[in-house]
Protein backbone atom coordinates (compact mmCIF):
# COMPACT_ATOMS: atom_id res chain seq x y z
CA UNK A 1 0.00 0.00 0.00
CA UNK A 2 1.15 3.49 -1.01
CA UNK A 3 0.78 5.84 2.02
CA UNK A 4 0.34 9.92 1.36
CA UNK A 5 2.23 12.34 2.62
CA UNK A 6 0.34 13.61 5.32
CA UNK A 7 0.81 9.98 7.40
CA UNK A 8 4.31 10.93 7.53
CA UNK A 9 4.48 14.64 8.90
CA UNK A 10 4.77 13.46 12.18
CA UNK A 11 8.08 12.23 11.62
CA UNK A 12 8.97 15.67 11.46
CA UNK A 13 6.80 16.72 14.61
CA UNK A 14 3.73 18.22 12.99
CA UNK A 15 0.64 16.95 14.78
CA UNK A 16 -2.12 15.28 12.28
CA UNK A 17 -5.46 14.27 13.25
CA UNK A 18 -4.71 10.78 11.20
CA UNK A 19 -1.62 9.64 12.95
CA UNK A 20 -0.96 6.12 11.70
CA UNK A 21 2.09 5.61 13.46
CA UNK A 22 0.57 6.69 16.94
CA UNK A 23 -2.06 4.25 16.03
CA UNK A 24 -0.13 1.52 15.53
CA UNK A 25 1.83 1.73 18.51
CA UNK A 26 -1.25 1.57 20.25
CA UNK A 27 -2.39 -1.45 18.02
CA UNK A 28 -5.45 0.47 17.16
CA UNK A 29 -4.66 -0.34 13.92
CA UNK A 30 -3.39 -3.89 11.76
CA UNK A 31 -0.94 -2.42 9.12
CA UNK A 32 2.46 -3.97 7.73
CA UNK A 33 5.01 -1.31 7.10
CA UNK A 34 7.36 -4.16 5.16
CA UNK A 35 4.78 -3.51 2.22
CA UNK A 36 4.33 -0.04 2.36
CA UNK A 37 5.59 2.62 -0.52
CA UNK A 38 6.30 6.11 -0.26
CA UNK A 39 6.02 8.69 -3.52
CA UNK A 40 9.48 10.07 -3.59
CA UNK A 41 7.65 13.52 -4.40
CA UNK A 42 6.09 12.71 -0.75
CA UNK A 43 9.91 13.84 0.67
CA UNK A 44 10.04 17.08 -1.42
CA UNK A 45 6.32 17.70 0.11
CA UNK A 46 7.72 17.18 3.75
CA UNK A 47 10.45 19.04 3.17
CA UNK A 48 8.32 21.99 1.96
CA UNK A 49 5.37 21.74 4.24
CA UNK A 50 8.48 21.88 7.25
CA UNK A 51 10.48 25.13 5.70
CA UNK A 52 6.46 26.91 5.63
CA UNK A 53 6.43 25.53 9.48
CA UNK A 54 9.89 26.40 10.50
CA UNK A 55 10.72 23.12 11.21
CA UNK A 56 14.67 22.19 12.24
CA UNK A 57 16.66 21.28 9.28
CA UNK A 58 18.16 18.55 11.01
CA UNK A 59 15.14 16.84 11.88
CA UNK A 60 13.66 17.11 8.48
CA UNK A 61 17.04 15.51 7.27
CA UNK A 62 16.53 13.04 10.09
CA UNK A 63 13.21 12.14 9.17
CA UNK A 64 13.67 11.88 5.25
CA UNK A 65 16.76 9.58 5.72
CA UNK A 66 14.39 7.15 7.99
CA UNK A 67 12.14 7.29 5.00
CA UNK A 68 14.47 6.43 2.77
CA UNK A 69 15.62 3.10 5.23
CA UNK A 70 12.85 2.08 5.82
CA UNK A 71 10.50 2.08 3.10
CA UNK A 72 10.00 1.68 -0.60
CA UNK A 73 10.75 4.93 -2.46
CA UNK A 74 8.94 5.06 -5.94
CA UNK A 75 10.58 8.36 -8.36
CA UNK A 76 8.01 10.25 -9.57
CA UNK A 77 9.64 10.90 -13.23
CA UNK A 78 8.65 7.25 -13.64
CA UNK A 79 7.44 7.42 -17.75
CA UNK A 80 4.23 5.44 -16.27
CA UNK A 81 3.53 8.08 -13.36
CA UNK A 82 3.82 10.65 -15.32
CA UNK A 83 1.50 9.21 -17.88
CA UNK A 84 -0.73 8.50 -15.62
CA UNK A 85 -0.70 11.50 -13.27
CA UNK A 86 -1.22 13.74 -16.20
CA UNK A 87 -4.34 12.08 -16.80
CA UNK A 88 -5.15 12.19 -13.33
CA UNK A 89 -4.58 16.16 -13.77
CA UNK A 90 -8.22 16.77 -15.11
CA UNK A 91 -9.76 15.11 -11.92
CA UNK A 92 -7.41 16.39 -8.94
CA UNK A 93 -6.37 20.04 -8.79
CA UNK A 94 -2.92 19.64 -6.85
CA UNK A 95 0.09 18.01 -9.04
CA UNK A 96 1.39 16.20 -6.54
CA UNK A 97 -1.74 14.31 -5.32
CA UNK A 98 -1.97 13.14 -9.04
CA UNK A 99 1.54 11.93 -8.54
CA UNK A 100 1.13 9.95 -5.44
CA UNK A 101 -2.35 8.14 -6.70
CA UNK A 102 -0.55 7.71 -10.26
CA UNK A 103 2.03 5.95 -8.15
CA UNK A 104 -0.05 3.54 -6.60
CA UNK A 105 -2.16 3.36 -9.87
CA UNK A 106 1.29 2.44 -11.31
CA UNK A 107 2.41 -0.14 -8.86
CA UNK A 108 -1.27 -1.71 -8.64
CA UNK A 109 -1.12 -1.26 -5.05
CA UNK A 110 -3.79 0.48 -3.00
CA UNK A 111 -3.71 4.04 -1.09
CA UNK A 112 -4.18 5.03 2.34
CA UNK A 113 -4.88 8.94 2.14
CA UNK A 114 -7.25 11.39 3.92
CA UNK A 115 -7.20 13.51 1.19
CA UNK A 116 -11.29 14.58 0.46
CA UNK A 117 -10.61 15.05 -3.48
CA UNK A 118 -8.43 11.49 -3.46
CA UNK A 119 -11.21 10.12 -0.95
CA UNK A 120 -14.46 11.27 -3.50
CA UNK A 121 -13.05 9.64 -6.54
CA UNK A 122 -12.50 6.18 -4.72
CA UNK A 123 -15.31 4.65 -6.78
CA UNK A 124 -13.90 6.22 -10.34
CA UNK A 125 -10.45 5.11 -9.16
CA UNK A 126 -11.27 1.18 -8.31
CA UNK A 127 -13.71 1.00 -11.19
CA UNK A 128 -11.14 2.29 -13.96
CA UNK A 129 -7.63 1.13 -12.00
CA UNK A 130 -8.77 -1.59 -9.74
CA UNK A 131 -7.02 -0.07 -6.51
CA UNK A 132 -8.37 0.75 -3.42
CA UNK A 133 -8.75 4.48 -1.58
CA UNK A 134 -8.74 3.85 2.14
CA UNK A 135 -8.96 6.01 4.95
CA UNK A 136 -6.74 5.60 8.00
CA UNK A 137 -10.25 5.29 10.49
CA UNK A 138 -11.43 2.35 7.86
CA UNK A 139 -8.22 -0.10 8.95
CA UNK A 140 -8.69 0.86 12.09
CA UNK A 141 -9.21 -2.17 14.08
Amino acid sequence: MIIDTTYLLPLVGISVDSDLFSAMDKKAVKFNLDNTIISQISLFEIQAISAKLGISRSIVSDALNEIRSNFDIVPFEDRQIIQISFKLRKMLPNYIDCVILASAISRKTDILTEDSRIISLKDHINSQYGISVNKLNQIIS
